[in-house]
C-alpha cells in the first residue's frame, strides 16, 4: 500500500466516530444504538415508581392499622372504666338504699313509739275526764245537798219554833214545805244518824230527822 492509501483510510477511520457524534452521514447504525440504550432506563424508573407506592401504601396500611388497634385498646379502656364506674355506681346505690331502708324503720318505729305515747296520752285523757266530770258530778251533788240540807234546817227551826208557841197552823205550812216536792222532799236532808260526827245533835241527842218525824206524830 502505498503511502497516500495509508493516509486516505487514516482520515476516514478518524472521520467515522466524528460524525457519529455529530449526527453526520455515518448512518442510521449510531441513532439505534442510542435508542436501545434509552429504553432499558424508562423500564427502570417505572419499576422504581411502582415500588414507592407499594411502599407508601403498605406503610399507610400499617399507620391505619396501628391507629385501629390504638382506638381499640382506648375503646376496651373506656369499657372497663365505664364497668367500674357502674358497678362503685351500683353499690353506692345499693348502700343508699340500705340506709334510707334503716332509716325508714326507725321512723317507722318512732311513729309507733308516738303513736303508743298518744293513746296513752288520750287514756290518762279520759281517764282525768272522767275523774274530773265525776268531781264536778260529786261537786254539785252536794252544793245541792247543801242547799237542801240548809232549807229543810231552816225549816225544821222554824216548825219547832211554831210549835213550841202551839201556832199549829203554821206548824202544818212548814210540815207541809218539808214534804215537798214529792219526788224528792226536802225531810229527805235533815241530818240523821248516819250524820251524827258531822253535827251536833244537842243535849238531847235525836237527830233533826228524829225531832221532825216527833213532831209529825203528835200533830196527826
Amino acid at each position: 500500500m502505498s503511502e497516500n492509501e495509508q493516509q486516505n483510510v487514516s482520515r476516514e477511520t478518524a472521520r467515522t466516530p466524528i460524525e457519529a457524534r455529530r449526527g453526520g452521514s455515518a448512518g442510521d447504525p449510531p441513532e439505534d444504538v442510542s435508542r436501545e440504550t434509552s429504553v432499558p432506563l424508562k423500564k427502570g424508573k417505572g419499576s422504581s415508581f411502582f415500588i414507592y407506592l407499594a411502599v407508601l401504601f403498605g406503610a399507610a396500611f400499617l399507620m391505619l392499622l396501628l391507629a385501629y388497634f390504638v382506638q381499640q385498646r382506648n375503646s376496651d379502656a373506656a369499657l372497663d372504666n365505664l364497668r367500674m364506674t357502674s358497678n362503685a355506681s351500683k353499690e353506692e346505690l345499693l348502700e343508699e338504699l340500705q340506709a334510707l331502708e334503716a332509716e325508714r324503720e326507725e321512723l317507722e318505729a318512732q311513729i309507733r313509739e308516738l303513736e303508743l305515747d298518744l293513746k296513752q296520752e288520750q287514756s290518762l285523757s279520759q281517764d282525768f275526764q272522767a275523774l274530773y266530770d265525776g268531781a264536778r258530778t260529786s261537786a254539785a251533788h252536794l252544793e245541792y245537798t247543801l242547799l237542801q240540807r240548809t232549807q229543810a234546817m231552816e225549816l225544821l227551826w222554824q216548825l219547832e219554833r211554831a210549835y213550841a208557841q202551839r201556832d199549829y197552823d203554821t206548824c202544818q205550812a212548814f210540815i207541809h214545805w218539808l214534804e215537798m216536792p214529792e219526788a224528792n222532799p226536802r225531810k229527805d236532808f235533815l241530818p240523821t244518824e248516819e250524820d251524827r260526827e258531822q253535827y251536833d245533835y244537842g243535849l238531847d241527842g235525836s237527830t233533826p230527822a228524829e225531832r221532825y218525824q216527833e213532831i209529825v206524830e203528835k200533830l196527826s
